[in-house]
């Protein structure tokens, strides 16, 4: 025997859902143009390092290459 007032719950539980979802669209959309607008920084950056003349450094290794690559380099 079904209970009278279900459909109400059912209805409120499919909006919370369906508003859960846009916030998360949302968070998710908002960091992807984050990531872009860094990449896009990155490679404005390289590309000054590029015009200059300069090296770069390997934090790693604390090696220093020419900002253009080295002959051979893949």
């Amino acid at each position: 025997m079904m209970r009278r007032g279900t459909g109400q719950i059912d209805l409120l539980l499919a909006f919370v859902l369906l508003l859960g979802l846009v916030i998360c669209n949302v968070i998710t959309l908002e960091y992807i143009e984050a990531e872009g607008d860094r990449t896009n920084q990155l490679i404005e950056e390289y590309r000054s390092v590029i015009s200059n003349n300069s090296y770069i450094t390997d934090n790693a290794t604390g090696n220093m290459y020419p900002a253009g690559g080295v002959h051979g380099d893949p």
